[in-house]
């Protein structure tokens, strides 16, 4: 009996963690994906000033694009 009750508990904190994990994932995701539309929208005049920044920046775009 009790050892159930232990692993019930056990696979909960999985289940849990696991979607904690994949939040987190997803808000990664998120982020870059806004900051990807930021960087060819209304930053895009900034960002070309910067030096190295097209050549970088240009293959994460169509990396992440696809």
């Amino acid at each position: 009996m009790l050892c159930g009750f232990f692993l019930q508990n056990s696979m909960i904190m999985q289940d849990r963690l696991e979607k904690e994990r994949c939040d987190a994932k997803n808000a990664v995701e998120e982020y870059v994906y806004e900051m990807r539309d930021k960087l060819c929208g209304p930053y895009e005049e900034f960002c070309k000033e910067l030096v190295g920044f097209s050549l970088v920046t240009c293959n994460l775009i169509k990396v992440l694009k696809v």
